[in-house]
């Protein structure tokens, strides 16, 4: 559990530990693509396409290559089973994941892990509280919203991707009853991103749940 913990500690403070290649970098000064109409499908999204990162802003497109950005930044995307077996946790898919959380209706016909359904020995064994954590992965460039609603897109590379950890609160301990109940607790995670709005990518920090903790309902 120290290692398991260590690593998601490492992952979390990731910006407090990069260099000047890990500046932020304007959408303006990336070179600029052509690209098929086809490839398109929103106004403003990341494309993933023979090895590039193609960033459309409706009619305008910049190119980075994905060895480019695996290049200046280290320990930032993993394939699974490293991030696995360096965290020592489960992975659980992205859309799994929102299905869970009840975001994405259209995906309710497909076969989901559930959390709670993983072995007894992914639970932290807390005597109040036990905390399942997992991990899933944005496998495909994706939009999210921060805490405060601003809108980013997170870069994923052809075979390795961006992590973060995730919890549930899946029963058990002593807190139940008399009006208290397990609820989930959020930590910030770093992920490198597109920001929309001034037009840059650089990494900026997320909320996911984290831990369980014994609360007044």
């Amino acid at each position: 559990m120290h290692n398991t913990l260590s690593f998601i500690l490492a992952i979390t403070v990731l910006p407090g530990l990069c260099d000047a290649s890990c500046n932020s970098t304007s959408f303006d000064d990336l070179p600029r693509a052509i690209i098929p109409f086809s490839w398109r499908s929103k106004p403003i999204e990341i494309i993933n396409k023979e090895n590039n990162a193609y960033l459309c802003r409706n009619y305008d497109c910049r190119v980075i290559s994905h060895e480019s950005l695996a290049s200046r930044l280290p320990g930032t995307f993993f394939n699974i089973t490293d991030y696995s077996n360096k965290s020592g946790l489960r992975y659980v898919p992205m859309w799994s994941v929102r299905l869970i959380a009840g975001n994405d209706s259209t995906m309710r016909s497909k076969r989901f892990v559930y959390p709670c359904s993983l072995a007894a020995t992914e639970s932290d064994g807390d005597y109040c509280c036990p905390t399942t954590r997992y991990f899933t992965c944005f496998t495909s460039p994706t939009a999210i919203n921060n805490v405060n609603n601003q809108l980013f897109n997170v870069f994923a590379l052809r075979n390795s991707f961006q992590c973060v950890t995730y919890a549930a609160c899946c029963g058990g301990g002593t807190c139940s009853g008399n009006g208290r109940s397990c609820r989930l607790e959020d930590s910030m995670q770093s992920l490198f991103v597109w920001n929309v709005v001034s037009n840059t990518f650089k990494f900026e920090l997320f909320q996911f749940p984290a831990s369980c903790t014994c609360k007044s309902n």
